[in-house]
C-alpha cells in the first residue's frame, strides 16, 4: 500500500501542486459546531464510571439532548423537566460560575454527580482558571475525550466505585449497540480519557498565559495519574490486567497529544509518525478516532469544491495513520480515477477489496 500512495505523491509533484500539498490537511475545518458523534457516547459511560447505579438524570444546555439515547440505552432516565432528586446532572454550558455550580449540586442525590461537558476549543487559560475553581466539588476529575471536548466530574463527598460495578455499565444488552458504534471496546478506551484530580491540573494554571487558549497538553501530566476512587473488588487477576491496560491507554493518549502539538507546529511527518503509532497500539482512542474523522470531513469539504489533490492528501494521511482503512482506501482510489489515474486507482481498489474480504 505505501508503495501506491509513494507512486500517488509522485504524480501529484508532476501536476504542479507544490503550494496545495504543502499545506496540512485539517487546517481547512471550520468551527461549525460539529462533534464527533461517539464523543456524546464516550460522555455517557463517563458519567456511568463515576456513577454506576445511576437511574435518573436530568440534561441541560442545548446540545445536552445528544446524549439522551445512550443515557436511555444504558438503562438510565433521561429527562428535561426538573422533577425532585436526581443521580447525575449532565450539563453542557458554555461557562461555569459558582452559582451556577451551586443550584446544579442542589439538583442531587447524596451520593448525586455533576457532569459538565464542555467545549474548549475558544476558551481562554484565564477564563478556564475561573470556571474550573467554580466547580468547587469536593472530589473532581477531569476526562478529555476529546481534543476540545472535557468533561469534568464531581460529587458532594468522595466516593470508591466498585470495579465490578464499571464492567457492568458495559455489558447491559440494550447498551451493546452504542459501544460498538463508540469503538468503546475495552473499558481502557474508556479510561485513554482520564486526565486525574482537579487538584491535579490547577497547578497548569500557575506559570500560563492567561490569554492564551486551552491545550491539552498543558493540563495532561508526563506521569500516569493513580486512579485510586477504584475499588479493586475483582479478582486479583482481573484487577492486575485491567489497570495495566489501562496504563497503556493512557501511554497511547500522550503520543496522540504529542502528534497534535507536531501539527499545529506544522511537522506533519512528526505529527503523522506518531499517530501512526498510536493507531498501531490503540486504534479505537476517542481522540485519534475523532483526529481521522476530522480528516474525512476536510476531504468531503475539499471534493465539494473540487479540490481533488487537497482530498487525496486527507485519505493519504488517513491511510498512513490507519493502512486498513477500506473506506479512506477505496476513496482515495475514486480521486484517483477523478483526476485521470485509472490504473493506479484500480490497483487500490484491489487493495480494498482484498482488505474488505478479510
Amino acid at each position: 500500500m505505501k508503495k501506491l500512495v509513494f507512486a500517488m505523491l509522485a504524480a501529484i509533484a508532476l501536476f504542479g501542486c507544490k503550494k496545495e500539498e504543502e499545506a496540512l490537511p485539517e487546517e481547512a475545518v471550520l468551527n461549525d459546531g460539529y462533534v464527533y458523534p461517539p464523543i456524546y457516547t464516550t460522555a455517557v459511560y463517563v458519567a456511568l464510571a463515576e456513577k454506576p447505579d445511576m437511574r435518573r438524570v436530568i440534561l441541560i444546555g442545548e446540545s445536552a439532548h445528544n446524549v439522551s439515547n445512550a443515557f436511555h440505552n444504558a438503562g438510565v432516565r433521561a429527562e428535561t423537566q426538573l422533577s425532585g432528586k436526581y443521580d447525575a446532572a449532565f450539563v453542557t454550558c458554555e461557562g461555569m460560575s459558582k452559582e451556577s455550580y451551586s443550584k446544579m449540586m442542589s439538583l442531587l442525590t447524596e451520593n448525586g454527580i455533576a457532569v459538565w461537558l464542555m467545549d474548549v476549543s475558544a476558551l481562554r487559560m484565564g477564563e478556564f482558571k475561573e470556571m474550573i475553581e467554580a466547580f468547587d466539588s469536593a472530589e473532581a476529575h477531569l476526562w478529555m475525550i476529546g481534543e476540545k471536548t472535557w468533561a469534568l466530574v464531581g460529587r458532594k463527598s468522595p466516593k470508591q466505585i466498585k470495579l465490578s460495578a464499571i464492567m457492568e455499565a458495559f455489558t447491559r444488552e440494550s447498551a451493546v449497540e452504542d459501544i460498538v458504534k463508540a469503538k468503546l471496546d475495552h473499558l481502557s478506551s474508556l479510561f485513554a480519557s482520564y486526565v486525574g484530580v482537579k487538584e491535579d491540573v490547577l497547578p497548569a494554571f500557575a506559570e500560563s498565559d492567561k490569554k492564551a487558549l486551552v491545550r491539552c497538553e498543558y493540563f495532561l501530566p508526563r506521569e500516569i495519574p493513580k486512579i485510586s476512587w477504584i475499588a479493586g473488588d475483582v479478582d486479583e487477576d482481573i484487577l492486575k490486567t485491567t489497570m495495566d491496560e489501562i496504563r497503556s491507554m493512557q501511554v497511547i493518549r500522550r503520543l496522540i497529544v504529542e502528534g497534535a502539538m507536531e501539527a499545529t507546529k506544522g511537522d506533519e511527518d512528526a505529527a503523522i509518525e506518531k499517530l501512526s503509532r498510536a493507531a498501531l497500539r490503540n486504534p479505537n482512542d476517542p481522540m485519534l478516532l475523532e483526529r481521522l474523522d476530522r480528516l474525512d470531513r476536510n476531504a468531503s469539504g475539499f471534493l465539494a469544491v473540487q479540490k481533488v489533490l487537497m482530498a487525496m492528501k486527507c485519505y493519504e494521511t488517513i491511510i498512513t495513520i490507519q493502512p486498513k482503512d477500506v473506506r479512506a482506501i477505496t476513496n482515495f482510489a475514486m480521486c484517483l480515477k477523478t483526476i485521470g489515474k485509472t490504473d493506479l486507482a484500480e490497483e487500490v481498489l484491489k487493495r480494498a477489496k482484498e482488505l474488505s474480504a478479510k
